[in-house]
């Protein structure tokens, strides 16, 4: 689906088809909703999963920033997490899992804060990344986690949540503005029903994912 149609779908259950400015509120909402109350809920969707490789370390740095859009790891899916690139392995896999322990216990364990060397454990602190050791050279690393979608547009285009969750998107957003605008409280009713139904679908299919990850790492194993 794309973010028009989504957009007319919202506006059709709030049976104001012809307002524009309610639209241009509705795409605010929605994607305010989308990167919020979706994207940092408790449930983290299977299709924001992903691998970024864009960052490395820096010599004598312990720091490094998290790449662009990076919302959290998922501590109960084991393929996920921090890799570092190793060029001296042989065989065709050469990204390392990097261990993360809390920030005080990783500096406890190594005791002098200034020891240098290829880094084998990490912890983040908001939006940054500290290793142990600190990194000799320069390192590329992989992050596994979920990162925040693109922004819907009022246009024939697309994303990951219109995609995978229009459903639940389109309701979401339809039972914000029927309760805060529009003080409906039958329709915003209505619309958790909707959300309701689309979470339940979205929470199968999520756990069916998460499940055949599990069996994927023990594989590995």
């Amino acid at each position: 689906m794309n973010g028009n149609t989504a957009l007319d779908l919202v506006m059709a259950r709030l049976v104001r088809s012809s307002d524009t400015s309610l639209r241009a509120t509705a795409l605010a909402e929605m994607n305010n909703l989308m990167h919020t109350a979706l994207e940092m809920g408790p449930m983290p969707m299977w299709f924001l999963l992903d691998q970024d490789t864009s960052v490395s370390t820096a010599v004598d740095t312990e720091t490094v920033a998290m790449p662009a859009g990076f919302l959290r790891f998922d501590d109960n899916l084991e393929v996920g997490g921090i890799f570092i690139y190793d060029t001296d392995i042989t065989g065709p896999d050469k990204w390392v899992r990097l261990e993360r322990s809390g920030f005080n216990k990783m500096q406890d364990f190594y005791g002098d804060e200034d020891a240098t060397g290829v880094p084998v454990v990490y912890d983040i602190v908001g939006a940054t990344a500290y290793f142990r050791p600190i990194p000799d050279e320069v390192y590329q690393l992989k992050v596994w986690g979920y990162f925040a979608d693109s922004d819907v547009a009022d246009a024939a285009t697309t994303n990951l949540w219109l995609t995978h969750a229009a459903d639940l998107l389109i309701a979401t957003t339809a039972e914000l503005l029927a309760r805060v605008y529009l003080r409906n409280a039958e329709l915003a009713v209505a619309m958790q029903e909707d959300i309701k139904r689309a979470t339940i679908r979205l929470a199968t299919a999520n756990t069916a994912f998460m499940e055949s990850m599990k069996m994927r790492a023990m594989g590995d194993d």
